[in-house]
């Protein structure tokens, strides 16, 4: 974290999204507070005060300029191996700018800078905006060139350009803008409330009310919109706890936090007191103050804003879980259990609930205290029926998306690594296992799904006491979950194996391309929306593939898997020897020639034949019978793993 805080490129984005902020907070601070306030008032104090928000405006303007120029130097300086000989000798920054959405967006912020400045040309002090209409489109123009900021960011890179999550990521910016970039002109007009002889409270007063109005509005958008951007950009507790990403996103929901608390303050317990006599003069130096710490604490925010941009957002990394306990997903499962987690959380609540408002009563203080202490400690030693042990992998997910390769590269492994142990179906009968105490685990009994893909991931890595070592010094990261991969498709074809109709388990199908006649190759994912008939070719294979490219129906595709020394035939095809080998596992032999698969039309594999088994495929009313079923039917997926499994489910 502390690598992207130092990066030149954050500080550019930072010291942008901050004088953008002001340059947007001002035009809309002067519309809807300042100039209401104002208006009628034509002494040379209240054009000294406008010409200050006027320096505002234009130093705003000017770093705003600067530092988008910076960042795109920078940018363009990353893009060129941090060379600026290749910068200027490659013309970096003219292709960024001609060439790339951030340069579209770059030059449309330019422009919308130079309107601004013909706005700013044509305020004048003596007696603020010529027209409504120009103040309106300064406001318009202004929230613009905030909001294309959106652009810029995560929500740029989706592809879409006017998607839910820009969309939302541009009303955050010009919310942060209204209230963030419109305090240091609210602290301009609360020093001259202040410092006028005698002080102008109904001035404070009216100024403050507006401005609590606007931040109103820019809090429920800023809560509203960052839940949207957080559910893109983390996607879950893990992404916000796990990584850099997520901490340094809770910090700023902190800061957040405790800007909303001043304003709270300001609102409802400084703003009343302004019509007072006595305490009057305390409570508009209090409201200066705290407008200033809110500018100190909103700059930290947007430091924040400009090392997110530059970080990879939490839904892409792997999030490593900081605590020994997660949520258990069996209590769920369990009626009782859920009945009981729900009393839990009410007990929780009210002990929380009660507890502050203990802090804040006087008569029944500690009586609430006692009462909220004794609910909380009740519910302590029930956690561990809602939680189980965690690791810091836990949540992690598996990369390899479940294919082909990946499980065949796990098989290799495990029989180098494993076999002597486990055995070789990983049922726990290796050579060695007689002398194992406890004995080695059955990797096809149904707890290996009850675990998260992160779980086994740590075992393998670190090893399991003395029961089983460590591996991660011997096998490489994607080396593991390829063993990970492996074990669910060992215990996979275990199930499969058990079935015989297609009215039986839904499997995950491990993910493969194929090639067509017509030179097209497609995935497994491409194929979704008809049924599969796969089809392992061999030697004596050549009559039944002809029977059924006669037989061929609608809603059917047919995939052959042959070897690679067989002769083409008239279906998409794979001669990868790791579909072979992956597919192996489910017929228990690599004499796999003559097996073939269903796989429904949402991508579950659902069930298997092969010569000698019954009901016999190779009458074409039976196989016909067997895809209708599978269309009709839907399966019985094996049961889910942990969360922070990788997806397997269609």
């Amino acid at each position: 974290m502390e690598k992207f805080l130092s990066d030149p490129l954050v500080a550019a984005r930072a010291i942008h999204f901050a004088s953008t902020a002001m340059l947007a907070g001002l035009f809309l601070f002067m519309r809807l507070v300042g100039e209401p306030v104002l208006r009628g008032r034509s002494d040379g104090a209240i054009t000294t005060l406008r010409s200050r928000f006027l320096v505002i405006g234009w130093s705003s303007l000017a770093v705003s300029f600067s530092s988008g120029a910076a960042w795109l130097a920078l940018l363009g300086f990353n893009l060129g191996g941090h060379s600026w000989t290749a910068l200027i000798a490659e013309n970096i920054s003219w292709t960024l700018l001609t060439e790339t959405r951030f340069g579209n967006d770059w030059i449309i912020r330019l422009g919308l800078a130079a309107v601004l400045a013909i706005c700013l040309l044509r305020f004048d002090p003596g007696r603020g905006w010529r027209s409504h209409w120009q103040a309106l489109a300064s406001v318009l123009l202004s929230a613009c060139m905030m909001g294309s900021l959106a652009w810029a960011g995560h929500g740029g890179g989706t592809g879409d350009l006017v998607g839910l999550q820009v969309g939302a990521d541009a009303l955050h910016l010009i919310a942060a803008a209204a209230w963030i970039g419109g305090l240091p002109a609210l602290v301009l007009l609360l020093a001259f409330a202040y410092r006028t002889n005698p002080p102008s409270f109904a001035l404070a007063a009216e100024a403050t009310s507006r401005f609590s109005r606007l931040g109103l509005v820019s809090v429920c958008t800023l809560l509203a919109t960052g839940i949207v951007n957080g559910v893109f950009l983390v996607g879950s507790v893990p992404g916000l706890v796990g990584t850099a990403y997520g901490r340094l996103l809770l910090t700023k929901i902190a800061l957040f936090a405790a800007m909303a608390s001043i304003a709270i303050i300001n609102r409802f317990h400084l703003l009343p007191r302004l019509s007072g006599r006595g305490d009057a003069v305390a409570a508009l130096g209090k409201l200066e103050r705290n407008a200033l710490i809110e500018i100190g604490l909103g700059l930290v925010i947007l430091i924040i804003v400009g090392a997110l941009g530059t970080m990879p957002p939490a839904a892409h990394a792997q999030a490593s879980w900081p605590f020994p306990v997660r949520p258990s997903p069996d209590a769920l499962l369990d009626p009782a259990q859920r009945l009981e987690l729900a009393g839990a959380i009410a007990a929780a609540v009210i002990g929380i609930v009660a507890i502050l408002a203990g802090i804040y009563a006087k008569r029944w203080r500690w009586p609430l205290l006692a009462a909220g202490t004794v609910l909380l400690v009740w519910i302590g030693p029930r956690l561990n029926l809602f939680t189980e042990q965690a690791y810091p992998t836990s949540f992690y997910v598996s990369p390899t998306g479940y294919s082909a390769q990946s499980i065949a590269t796990g098989r290799k492994l495990f029989a180098e690594k494993c076999v002597s142990c486990h055995g070789p179906e990983g049922r726990g009968d290796g050579p060695a296992a007689k002398d194992l105490r406890p004995p080695p685990d059955d990797l096809t009994a149904e707890h290996i799904y009850g675990h998260s893909d992160g779980d086994p991931f740590w075992w393998i890595t670190n090893g399991m006491g003395e029961a089983m070592p460590p591996f991660g010094a011997v096998l490489d990261e994607t080396a593991r979950w390829n063993v990970i991969d492996f074990l669910h498709a060992n215990a996979d074809a275990r199930r499969l194996s058990e079935v015989a109709d297609t009215t039986g388990v839904a499997l995950p199908l491990p993910e493969f391309s194929v090639e067509c006649r017509d030179g097209s190759s497609l995935s497994t994912d491409q194929l979704r929306g008809n049924v599969v008939h796969l089809v392992f070719a061999g030697p004596a294979s050549a009559a039944r593939l002809r029977r059924l490219a006669s037989a061929k129906a609608d809603g059917e595709t047919t995939i052959v898997v042959r070897p690679e020394a067989s002769e083409p035939t008239a279906f998409c095809e794979t001669r990868d020897p790791d579909v072979i080998a992956a597919f192996a596992l489910y017929r228990g032999t690599d004499a796999i020639d003559g097996t073939e698969f269903l796989v429904d039309a949402s991508g579950w594999l659902r069930s298997m034949w092969f010569p000698g088994r019954r009901p016999d495929w190779e009458k074409p009313e039976t196989l016909a019978g067997q895809i209708a079923a599978v269309r009709r039917m839907p399966g019985r997926p094996r049961p889910s793993a942990g969360a922070g499994a990788h997806v397997h489910a269609h």
